[in-house]
């Protein structure tokens, strides 16, 4: 994967990261935060058959200075809006977020989370996968490598 890369973080970011938010992130996800610890991807396309091609802007970085990029500050402005079995792992530019399954039957699965059609959390179900969000793959990796480049910019 060809990506602009964030500053480089170690496995005790990483653990540290996991303690603060009581959860455990899949391997995949861990080994792409500390080879790249997020940043701008240049093959940023993903095509869906439902909804089309989505366009990823950026993924979260651990502890870096922008901080509408930083995934602490990310996690923390959806805490209320995104239920607690996701964290969000990147963007499109339209503020849609994609984000990881952390919990139960979501967990390790990346989706699509639409802001348009967002629901209140107390309408989650543990079993259900809420109607503004959308699988897009089985795993992180499985999500980074079917991105496309832009063969029209």
């Amino acid at each position: 994967m060809d990506i602009e890369a964030n500053k480089k973080i170690n496995i005790n970011d990483i653990g540290n990261f996991e303690v603060s938010y009581s959860l455990s992130l899949p391997e995949d996800y861990k080994q792409f935060l500390l080879k790249y610890n997020g940043g701008e991807p240049n093959k940023y396309l993903f095509k869906d058959e439902k909804l089309g091609t989505l366009v990823l802007n950026v993924l979260y970085g651990i502890d870096i200075e922008d901080s509408y990029d930083e995934l602490n500050n990310v996690i923390k402005t959806y805490k209320e809006r995104i239920h607690s079995s996701f964290i969000p792992i990147g963007d499109d530019p339209g503020g849609n977020q994609f984000v990881l399954g952390i919990k139960g039957k979501f967990k390790d699965k990346v989706y699509l989370w639409d802001h348009n059609t967002e629901l209140e959390n107390d309408e989650f179900s543990e079993t259900e996968l809420p109607g503004n969000m959308y699988l897009l793959s089985n795993s992180f990796d499985e999500f980074i490598n079917s991105l496309e480049e832009d063969k029209e910019a």
